[in-house]
């Protein structure tokens, strides 16, 4: 980007003229043809009150002024300059072919009514001039950060207008940038209309015709309704609540520096069929480079990955190549961060789609050395979640390695139903195309496959003693987690089964493993995606959430039977799908902790369930003692919106949807929608369903939705926020507001480390005592869906100052108990006594 900061070197802050700068050019048009600057991602509000994605620009060249309508002589000049090209381009002044985008600088004066006004006043066509509005920090940062513009510091806030330039940004049909033009010199505007003439007949010559949206399904405009009635009902609600919610997530993607993103095969895009592929990737978090701020890694299905530097302050880096841990060959999975050789950084393994696993050691520096070849965990088939624990407490993480039967065929294709707007970096991988029948394989003995069990022998090298150990699961295993419900100290492993019921394993002192599903679980899910356990009640018990997505892709419902039960499954897929086995939830599930080695199914009498739940994160986002729930829920292309859940912990007394009181819908600006695939109508793709009885380019728009997320504290400053990985999607970089509320924040966070324990001490039980409140957290790196992260624990205090001691049950069966040099609002480090022997 800083290739092209020559361009905008004229166009310095403020003139007289009322906040606009009016300056020549030395060329007409002048700009960097190698820059490659690509215009930023924006949402805002057009004349019309309707809301506007710069998505809906790509396709077409369009270009780009601002100014703002009290302006008594630069602004008019600029604008009727723009209508005289306006009307030169005379039919081709359509949505189809061309956009021209004006953008206020004084938002507080110019609404969208004000904007229409003065649309009219000058002429210009209401469908293909867009001139827009918004928040006035949205603006300002889309001038400075996003078309990298000069504007005053300190303008983001207040009032006025914010200084801004009369040169007119051209970008082709990709967004990137074709030239700079000022607005009112003659000789630049002729250079302008010239140019968007020979960029019309350009495409006129090279295309079938303008790139026309279709939206699939068509029935945005419905779920933007009952959004509205959803968020009214639940804001409404506020009062309700015996816990504070007086704070905010924002979406400060754009800003962040966080720019991935997530690229899927075709089989969950153009060539869309139902197979786990639609399942998504994960997000995995670890300080990678030891400087205390913790790092971001997010995986993409299709091309490469991405490592993400966090720089503090909610600002991030892109470190991927220069890590060396990009895996654009495979088609990815999940993500999972451990420290695998007990040498005190973060070590990442990745799995794959019929590509060898890989494992990546950390070198100290957060760069890392792919050593898969020898590790003895490159498994090459349909690798789901993998799970590190040390099941037989030497010191040493272990590897459980989930497995999905066989869902795809012998057939390869190369990814190319990509929109050309978000193309991936680099060639296209080759994927195996899916089964038709994929969702049937639980039904085919032949499909089936085993679930893994590595034990770590040392030096990066791990040995499968999956049967020795009589751990043989053929489950559809998407993922699992470590428990200890008997309190032996040896880790047990609960199983999710995407198609059939869950199992429950337990650990005999690390020497084999028994199935106690029946005795412990009688009940289970069908169709469990993530799994969390935590104590959301405080009384000592670890208690086991867990969503179900697949019992609720059983019927297409509607928006107000979300909050329910699947019942109808049974009638609707019949016994002979469902594989045999039950009873089952047919929805999410919550087992509270009896304590007594019993369990009680109360996911309803909680508030816990949902509609596409994927996987689920758990944390104090309010810091008030008590753990809350984010579940990244949704489905894309062919299927609607779907909301995420916010469950807010209502003092052990259930959870309260808070998704909408808090921030986190609707998203930010508004958007429910992207570019998902480009179909030919009159040629490839004549025969695609959305291309029936259309013609020419299309642009099929599909809903975006979450998988994965990770709850931690993004930009340090002590309140917990949400970075998630979307499907197809860039992420969303959730950030809370609530270390600057009025109200008092206490907490602690504490990172454990392990000398005769695992280093990462996974499996550590850890109680933090502070006045009455008395808390219990697991230390096993679970979070979201398909990840596994290396974090501190994060403990809300709520209105307590103080702490009065840590206790922490330790791998190796220590139990310590700390007093001394308790500070709140600080990082603690707790180290396990003795010598790591």
């Amino acid at each position: 980007m800083n290739r092209l900061l020559f361009v905008f070197s004229s166009l310095i802050i403020l003139s007289l003229l009322g906040g606009c700068e009016k300056k020549q050019a030395s060329q007409p048009g002048e700009s960097d043809p190698n820059s490659g600057f690509k215009a930023p991602a924006f949402t805002l509000t057009d004349q019309q009150g309707a809301s506007f994605s710069s998505e809906q620009l790509h396709g077409k060249p369009w270009l780009v002024s601002f100014i703002f309508t009290t302006c008594p002589t630069i602004c008019p000049e600029v604008t009727r300059n723009l209508v005289a090209i306006q009307d030169s381009l005379q039919d081709r002044m359509n949505p189809d072919h061309i956009a021209f985008v004006s953008v206020t600088v004084d938002p507080a004066t110019d609404t969208a009514s004000r904007l229409r006004e003065y649309a009219d006043q000058y002429g210009a066509n209401h469908d293909a001039w867009k001139f827009l509005t918004g928040e006035r920090a949205s603006i300002w940062r889309l001038s400075k950060d996003g078309f990298r513009l000069p504007v005053a510091a300190g303008q983001e806030q207040g009032e006025g207008i914010i200084s801004h330039s009369s040169k007119v940004m051209l970008f082709g049909d990709d967004s990137v940038l074709i030239g700079v033009y000022e607005g009112t010199s003659e000789e630049e505007m002729t250079a302008l209309e010239g140019k968007l003439h020979e960029l019309l007949e350009a495409a006129t010559r090279g295309d079938p015709g303008p790139m026309a949206r279709i939206d699939a399904p068509d029935e945005f405009e419905e779920t933007a309704r009952w959004m509205k009635t959803r968020q009214a009902g639940q804001l409404a609600t506020r009062d309700q609540f015996d816990v504070a919610v007086d704070f905010k997530f924002t979406d400060r993607q754009p800003e962040s520096g966080l720019d991935f993103r997530h690229h899927i095969v075709d089989c969950a895009g153009r060539d869309y069929k139902a197979s786990h592929y639609d399942h998504g990737n994960g997000i995995a978090i670890a300080d990678i480079d030891g400087d205390g701020l913790l790092d971001v890694y997010l995986v993409s299905q299709a091309g490469p990955c991405g490592l993400y530097r966090n720089l503090g302050k909610g600002k991030f880096s892109d470190v991927t190549d220069k890590a060396g841990v990009a895996a654009a060959e495979s088609i990815g999975a999940t993500a999972s961060f451990a420290d695998v050789d007990n040498d005190g950084d973060p070590d990442l393994y990745l799995t794959n789609v019929r590509s060898p696993n890989q494992l990546f050691l950390n070198k100290g520096d957060g760069t890392f050395d792919d050593v898969s070849g020898d590790s003895g965990i490159d498994y090459n088939e349909h690798s789901s979640a993998a799970i590190f624990f040390d099941y037989d407490n030497d010191g040493q993480v272990d590897l459980f390695l989930c497995v999905i039967g066989e869902y795809t065929g012998d057939e390869r294709r190369k990814v190319d139903g990509t929109p050309s707007v978000h193309p991936i970096e680099g060639p296209s991988p080759e994927y195996y195309v899916a089964y038709e029948d994929a969702f049937a394989g639980h039904l085919k003995p032949e499909r089936h496959r085993t679930s893994r069990l590595y034990r770590n022998v040392g030096n990066g090298k791990f040995k499968d003693v999956t049967e020795s150990l009589g751990l043989v699961d053929k489950g559809w295993t998407g993922s699992a987690i470590p428990v200890d419900f008997n309190l032996d100290g040896y880790q047990d492993l609960y199983l999710l089964n995407m198609q059939g019921s869950d199992s429950y394993w337990e650990n005999r002192e690390g020497k084999g493993f028994v199935n106690r599903t029946q005795e412990v679980f009688p009940v289970t899910p069908w169709g469990a995606m993530s799994a969390k356990n935590f104590d959301y009640n405080n009384d000592g018990h670890l208690d086991l959430y867990m969503t179900d997505m697949h019992s609720d892709m059983s019927l297409y419902i509607e928006p107000e039977l979300e909050k329910k039960k699947a019942v109808w499954v049974p009638e609707h897929w019949g016994e002979k799908y469902l594989g045999g086995g039950g009873p089952w939830v047919f929805g999410n599930a919550f087992f509270r902790n009896k304590g007594d080695g019993d369990f009680e199914e109360v996911s309803d009498e909680l508030n816990m369930e949902n509609y596409w739940p994927w996987g689920l994160s758990t944390g104090d986002l309010n810091a008030d003692g008590w753990q809350d729930v984010f579940v990244a829920s949704s489905m894309n292309y062919p299927f609607r919106y779907g909301i995420n859940t916010l469950l807010i912990n209502n003092a052990g007394g259930g959870f309260k949807d808070a998704e909408f009181i808090l921030g986190i819908e609707p998203r930010r600006e508004g958007r429910m929608a992207t570019p998902w695939f480009q179909l030919d109508g009159s040629g490839a793709h004549r025969d695609h369903p959305m291309a029936r009885g259309r013609e020419g380019m299309l642009m099929v728009w599909g809903p975006v939705g979450s998988r994965s997320s990770a709850i931690f504290d993004v930009d340090n400053d002590g309140d917990l926020d949400i970075i998630t990985n979307e499907f197809g999607d860039v992420s969303q970089v959730l950030i809370s507001d609530l270390a600057s509320a009025t109200r008092e924040l206490n907490y602690v966070k504490i990172k454990l480390r392990g000398t005769r324990s695992n280093r990462d001490a996974l499996g550590a039980r850890v109680t933090v005592k502070s006045g009455p409140l008395t808390q219990i957290q697991v230390h096993n790196g679970q979070s979201g869906y398909l990840s596994q992260s290396s974090m501190p624990l994060y403990f809300g205090l709520g209105e307590n100052r103080k702490i009065d001691a840590i206790e922490v049950k330790w791998p190796s069966g220590a139990f310590t108990t700390h007093t001394d040099d308790l500070r709140t609002n600080d990082t603690l480090e707790v180290v396990e006594p003795g010598d790591p022997g």
